[in-house]
């Protein structure tokens, strides 16, 4: 249901225009070669229409392979499937269109009644290049992100690397504070200040804090490593 829903995303308009584009440019050059189809009855449109039926079902087809790749899927196995089941679409589509031209206009079936198999193979010869162009793209593509993603994991271990030794050196005490107020609240013990009791109750509490913060970049960095 899923790979449906992303062939179905892929489907876009841009999509589909550019694949009749070329399609049609390659039914164009298959005459050259080949000559029309349809011209056994008269109907040289066939030509081209079942051109642009074939490509646009060539299109799920290409983009539901791109995404069993993306799943997973070896290319070795779906590349050949792919270009096995392109020719088979085409002949099937020559077949059916010439079929609804003799019975929506009375024709009569052509004397070569397997003839749309040739037609079907010879649009097929193009798509095929087209075929494994597209599905190349996309495998490069796909290695593309890959190392763009890999890249950014990098850029964010690094960043977090980097967050890990601010947050310990922030959590580390000055020694020379230290001492400095150790010096104090010694002096004030020595006098009998009252702000001698309070300031070694904020030192106790200034060291037990960053205690804890030293043993939490600790544990944080363990449970990366």
């Amino acid at each position: 249901m899923n790979c449906l829903r992303a062939m179905w995303s892929g489907m876009t308009w841009r999509r589909v225009l550019l694949a009749q584009a070329l399609g049609q440019t390659a039914a164009f050059l298959v005459t050259f070669e080949w000559g029309y189809f349809g011209e056994a009855v008269h109907h040289t449109s066939i030509h081209f229409v079942s051109m642009g039926v074939y490509v646009f079902l060539l299109l799920p087809l290409a983009l539901g392979a791109d995404e069993a790749i993306r799943r997973g899927a070896p290319p070795r196995y779906v590349y050949p499937a792919v270009l096995l089941i392109n020719p088979l679409i085409a002949c099937a589509v020559a077949g059916a269109t010439l079929w609804v031209y003799c019975v929506l206009w009375s024709l009569p079936w052509p004397a070569q009644r397997w003839g749309f198999t040739s037609a079907g193979l010879h649009m097929s010869v193009y798509c095929s290049l087209g075929l494994l162009v597209f599905m190349n793209r996309r495998t490069a593509d796909r290695m593309l992100e890959g190392v763009r993603g890999a890249e950014l994991r990098r850029v964010q271990l690094d960043q977090q690397l980097v967050e890990s030794r601010l947050a310990t050196a922030e959590a580390q005490i000055d020694p020379q504070m230290l001492f400095s107020a150790l010096a104090q609240i010694k002096r004030g013990l020595e006098q009998g200040t009252p702000e001698a009791e309070v300031k070694l109750n904020q030192l106790i509490q200034t060291l037990r804090t960053a205690l804890t913060r030293t043993i939490a970049v600790d544990e944080s960095e363990e449970r990366k490593s």
